[in-house]
Order: C-alpha cells, then sequence, then structure tokens
C-alpha cells in the first residue's frame, strides 16, 4: 500500500476527531456526580492533546516526505548523470570541422595539458589534436594589457615565416596546373639575377639556390618596388647547400604575379580566403584596425606584459610572400588540415617536394621529417608555432604575443610529445 502525504490539517483534524471520540466514550460510563468536574479539567488536556497531536503529526508528514523523496530519486539517476558528463568531456569535437574549431574546449583528458600551459605563463592561444579530435582549444593571458582583452582561440597573430607555406602551396599549385615545373629555371622570370639560369624552383622552395639579400630597402611603394631592388641587388653564395633566405620567397611571390597577371595579396585572398574559406587571415595593412589583433609583449620575470613591442610598418613591406599575414588559430591549422588532405595542392605534387631526402628538411615553408611536420615563424615579437604527425591526425599549435622563444619552444615539444608519444624537437 503506497504512503500517503497528509498535511497538517488533516493531522489536527483526524487527532481530534479520535481524542473526542475517546473522551465521549469515557464520560458515557461515569456516573452523573462527575459531570461537574469533568467541565473544569478536560478542557486544558484536550489544548494539550491538540498541541502534541499537530507536533507529532507535522514530524510524522516531514519524515514521511523526506523518504518518499529517496525513494522517488534513487542513486541510480544521479550516478548515471554524472557519468554522461564525464563522457560528454571526453568526446572531444572533432578537428576535420572547421566550425567546431572555432570554441573553446578543454577535455578532461586535456586538463593536465591546461594546467601545463598555464604554469608555463604562457600568452597566447593553443590548440592540441589527437586521433582526430579536439582536446584542447583556449586562449591564455591579454590580447591588450591596455584594455585587458583577453585572449581566445578567435585571437588574431602575424604567423610569420609560415606565410612562406602559403606561397609554396600556390606554386604548386602552377605547376599542377602546367604553368611551370619544379625544374623551371629562374631566369624564365629573372634573368638578372646571379645564375638564374642554374636555380630552380625546387631549389627555391628548399632554400638551396644559394641566393641572399644582403640588405633591404629603406622604403618600398609596392610590390614591384621591392622585386626591383632584389633583382638589382641579390648574391649568390654556396649554391646547393641549405641557406635559409627570405629572398627566395619574395621572387617565388614575384613569379606568381608574372603567372597569374594579379598582385599576391589578390591571389592569396582568392584561394584562401574565397575557395579553402580561411575567414580570419588578412595582411598587415588592416592590421593596427583589427578588432580581435594581438599586441605584442616583451616580459620581465614578474610581469608577461612588462613592455609593448612597438612594430615596424616599414618592416612588413618587406615581407611580401614571406611574412605580412596575421590569422587565428582555427585558420592556421585548417591550412595544413587541407594541406595534408589534398585539399589545397594535388597530392602527387606534394609528395614531391616532400619525399626529397636531402637534409635538413626544409620544404616550401615546413620542416618535413619521416613522422611528423614542423612550422615556425616569428615576426615583431609574435611567433607561430605547429607541430603536427604526418597524417595531421595530431600535434600541438601555438601562436603566442609574448617574446619568450626558449620556454615555449620547450613547451610545444613536451605537450607534442606527451599527445603523441613520438620525440620531435622543435
Amino acid at each position: 500500500m503506497k504512503p500517503t502525504i497528509r498535511s497538517d490539517s488533516d493531522s489536527l483534524c483526524s487527532a481530534t476527531k479520535k481524542l473526542n471520540g475517546i473522551k465521549r466514550n469515557q464520560v458515557s460510563l461515569m456516573p452523573m456526580r462527575h459531570a461537574k468536574p469533568r467541565k473544569h479539567f478536560t478542557f486544558p488536556l484536550l489544548l494539550g492533546s491538540l498541541l502534541l497531536a499537530g507536533l507529532l503529526g507535522l514530524v510524522w508528514n516531514t519524515s514521511l516526505a523526506e523518504k518518499l523523496a529517496d525513494l522517488l530519486e534513487p542513486a541510480p539517476p544521479a550516478a548515471a548523470a554524472k557519468a554522461a558528463v564525464l563522457t560528454q568531456l571526453t568526446q572531444a569535437p572533432s578537428a576535420d570541422d572547421y566550425a567546431a574549431l572555432k570554441t573553446a574546449v578543454v577535455t578532461e583528458e586535456a586538463v593536465p595539458f591546461d594546467k601545463e600551459i598555464s604554469e608555463t605563463r604562457f600568452v597566447g592561444s593553443a590548440l592540441l589534436i589527437k586521433a582526430g579530435r579536439i582536446l584542447l582549444n583556449k586562449g591564455y593571458g591579454l590580447a591588450d594589457a591596455q584594455t585587458q582583452q583577453a585572449n581566445t582561440p578567435q585571437s588574431h597573430y602575424q604567423i610569420g615565416s609560415i606565410q612562406k607555406s602559403f606561397t609554396g602551396s600556390l606554386i604548386m599549385q602552377a605547376i599542377a596546373a602546367g604553368k611551370l615545373s619544379f625544374g623551371t629555371p629562374l631566369s624564365t622570370f629573372y634573368p638578372d639575377i646571379p645564375s638564374a639560369e642554374t636555380i630552380t624552383i625546387r631549389s627555391m622552395l628548399e632554400m638551396t639556390s644559394g641566393l641572399r639579400l644582403p640588405q633591404l630597402p629603406e622604403s618600398v611603394t609596392g610590390d614591384e618596388d621591392l622585386l626591383r631592388f632584389i633583382n638589382g641587388h641579390a648574391t649568390l653564395k654556396a649554391p646547393g647547400r641549405y641557406f635559409y633566405s627570405p629572398v627566395n620567397f619574395m621572387l617565388l611571390a614575384g613569379i606568381l604575379e608574372k603567372l597569374y597577371r594579379t598582385d599576391y595579396q589578390s591571389l592569396f585572398q582568392k584561394v584562401y580566403q574565397q575557395q579553402l574559406g580561411l575567414g580570419s587571415s588578412d595582411f598587415y595593412e588592416n592590421w593596427p584596425s583589427d578588432p580581435l589583433r594581438t599586441h605584442s609583449y616583451q616580459p620581465s620575470e614578474t610581469d608577461p606584459y612588462a613592455e609593448e613591442i612597438n612594430e615596424s610598418p616599414a618592416s612588413f613591406a618587406h615581407e611580401l610572400g614571406t611574412g605580412n599575414v596575421s590569422m587565428d588559430i582555427r585558420d592556421l591549422y585548417w591550412y595544413f588540415h587541407q594541406l595534408i588532405a589534398g585539399k589545397v595542392v594535388d597530392k602527387s605534387v606534394l609528395a614531391d617536394l616532400w619525399a626529397a631526402n636531402n637534409e635538413p628538411a626544409y620544404r616550401s615553408g615546413s620542416y618535413i621529417y619521416p613522422d611528423h611536420i614542423r612550422a615556425h615563424g616569428n615576426e615583431q615579437g609574435q611567433r607561430a608555432m605547429v607541430l603536427l604527425t604526418s597524417d595531421g591526425k595530431s600535434g600541438v599549435l601555438l601562436l603566442t604575443n609574448s617574446n619568450q622563444p626558449d620556454a615555449y619552444t620547450k613547451l610545444i615539444t613536451r605537450l607534442f610529445d606527451s599527445i603523441t608519444g613520438s620525440s620531435a624537437a622543435f
């Protein structure tokens, strides 16, 4: 039989009826001479009984309600609810979903990584991928110390030299389209460059051309002005050996302009913004007014924002095809994700370049190793750092607006090793 919950008024009523019934029975058995004393002591006894009955009824009903509530809410549903939350945390969003990369995420598995990143005093945005899932996607510290604007996954950073990879991919698209080949000599486009007839597109993509640019112009008015300066000032030293020199990619950007009869910026926007859908990517000319831009800082031992690093607009003007693009961490990952998947460059063309085994393993803006890919950019106190497995399914991306290269290099190496179980020196 189910217990019923009675109100206090019901209990009082019932107790009163029972008590009155008892008194009536007692009175009927008494001799008539006792009728007068009955009126004298029954009223206080009745009042006390009513109060006691009411109190007992209240206790009974409260206790019964609590017990009934326990019966109606057993332990298993509560345990199931907790498990559902944990399951939701461990079911990380897919890294194959561009939209999902916009949302801040810290999964249960990534909690130790989140703590490690914070303890390193990291300032910037971090993205951790494992087996095609987003383990962590989060901003740390401030984008602007003056306004206290926080870093988020949507914050914009300069990617520096990683832009060379974007330029190299445009060149490989031209190769796939039959507009040139890896063996096309530089003399086809810039015959006045020293030894241009022996310098190939491949050697420029691998930084083995031997080209150098001893100095930069004090000011430039545009791409043509910069390329004209390079044409008259580039030198050659130790061709065939690796030497990192941005002039290779400045010239590759110039070749793209000649091939497509448009400026480099327009070509970049068409391929990467319109076709690939990189929504945050932009050039330096729009950087100062970008509401999501980050400001660069030189930290002290106690203050990560001790000194803001002043940018030099002139230095960005020299970075044709090599380091004047900004974006958020989602766009940076998505570019590499789509590149590895064959959505940016034909897979056979990419494999042709990446399969080369001369050391070091610089290939078109990235360092290619048997089991991982490394990319790095540094511009005006901002750094972009990428470590991905060869299939792009796992890895770490860090974008920072704090000039702490040693600490952050060690951080990304530790994180990559922990996530993938393999070692990769950055």
